[in-house]
């Protein structure tokens, strides 16, 4: 659920990184993908395997000090209804006013990573290092603005690099076939595979030459968590319970109608079509173009809550893509309301509370990545959003709360052992891969 852990966020951008990273070193099988993610094939073996350890102790097991495990739960309840902990002095770094604010370091090695409460945001030293600052005000009597911003370093990395490694992504998938993509992460990634099999699984693989000159990409992946192993019994019931019945959809579309991506999520089914052209995203239908500076992605996404489905459909977000020389990224923002399906005694409950996050200037969620001479390169977050507490909220809330309640009791520990395992195996792939190309 959206916001409500107080110490760890990212998650769609470290996702991206990872399987730039990833596959742009590993579905080449050629020197230019690998150099792509550096300035020579050292440069970017160090920028993969810092990388890689980043998200591997950022991902993984984690240790937290007495007070910001306090208060965890606290925030779990509070996400939709901050008033429950608006006034809760243990819960927040300082106070001034109408204005509270919570400060949060990580770091350590995978496996041995630390998150505790601080009085002022640390600076980034080395690559896992982590900071967030989150804050509340409280805008009226129930009228509230969540405000939070994360950064984790990856090391040396610019945000070029990673441009790079993108575009030569693109150029490789474009040129291969079927079984060259499968064997690829097959052979060149043994270890990765054997540590994501258990839980996910690649069905289909289709890759087709569009008439207009490109290819056109068209993937299944299934995750079947019954077949995980005993040490992750836990986790298991978790994604059974709250990630398959919960349906997703997402399409990417611009102000001439063309379709730039298209990705599902049924069941235990993930779908994902997009075309590539000359190293970039081009339209899935129509003639090859540049994917424009801003485009938009409309969401439909329903889960089960009891017998009931709750969610929203045609939730469509206006995305600005940044690519500035030392910024890469999007900007994301929220200013119409979605349709809510929600069970008949709730939908007649005040609706004006759920109008409220999308007026003036809405939700707005930006990711992306950062650097600078001299300092670590970062993976960035910040979103935004006002709320008004209502009756519904507070029905929503519950169900959140629960979600969380459930994710810490057992399935959160072996969920980051699950992870840590991938990362590190990713890691140790790339490693083989970057060894092998040096030789050669």
């Amino acid at each position: 659920m959206i916001h409500s852990s107080p110490d760890r966020d990212l998650p769609s951008t470290l996702t991206l990184v990872a399987l730039v990273v990833l596959l742009s070193t590993s579905l080449a099988g050629c020197h230019d993908a690998t150099v792509a993610l550096g300035s020579s094939p050292a440069a970017a073996r160090t920028n993969a395997d810092q990388i890689l350890t980043a998200l591997a102790a950022y991902f993984g097991p984690v240790q937290r000090d007495a007070r910001l495990a306090a208060i965890r739960p606290k925030f779990a309840r509070a996400a939709l209804v901050p008033s429950r902990v608006f006034n809760d002095t243990s819960a927040w770094s300082s106070a001034e006013d109408d204005s509270r604010s919570l400060e949060i370091a990580g770091s350590g090695a995978p496996g041995q990573y630390h998150l505790s409460l601080v009085t002022a945001a640390p600076t980034l030293a080395r690559p896992g290092d982590y900071r967030r600052d989150r804050h509340l005000t409280k805008l009226s009597s129930s009228e509230y603005e969540w405000l939070a911003h994360d950064d984790l370093a990856i090391g040396s990395v610019t945000s070029a690099d990673f441009a790079n490694a993108l575009t030569a992504l693109f150029t490789v998938i474009e040129h291969a076939n079927d079984s060259s993509f499968r064997a690829a992460y097959r052979t060149e990634l043994p270890r990765t595979t054997a540590a994501l099999s258990p839980l996910y699984t690649v069905d289909t693989i289709h890759l087709a030459r569009a008439a207009s000159g490109g290819t056109e990409v068209h993937l299944v992946v299934r995750s079947h968590p019954d077949s995980l192993s005993p040490a992750f019994s836990h986790f298991a019931k978790y994604l059974d319970k709250y990630s398959r019945p919960t349906d997703t959809e997402l399409t990417a579309y611009d102000d001439a109608g063309r379709q730039w991506w298209h990705v599902t999520k049924q069941d235990a089914r993930i779908t994902l079509d997009f075309a590539v052209h000359n190293g970039s995203l081009v339209p899935l239908t129509g003639a090859v173009a540049r994917i424009p500076d801003q485009i938009h992605v409309r969401v439909d996404f329903s889960t089960r809550a009891w017998i009931f489905r709750v969610g929203a459909s045609n939730a469509v977000a206006d995305v600005q893509f940044i690519g500035a020389p030392h910024d890469k990224g999007f900007i994301a923002t929220f200013t119409h309301e979605p349709d809510w399906q929600l069970p008949p005694l709730v939908e007649r409950m005040l609706r004006a509370p759920l109008k409220r996050p999308f007026q003036e200037s809405g939700i707005m969620l930006e990711e992306g990545v950062h650097d600078a001479p001299g300092h670590e390169t970062s993976l960035s977050s910040e979103y935004r959003f006002v709320l008004e507490e209502s009756s519904i909220m507070r029905w929503l809330g519950r169900l959140g709360g629960s979600a969380m309640s459930d994710f810490q009791q057992g399935a959160e520990l072996e969920a980051n052992v699950f992870m840590y395992q991938a990362f590190e195996a990713m890691r140790q792939d790339l490693d083989a891969l970057s060894a092998t190309t040096a030789n050669r």
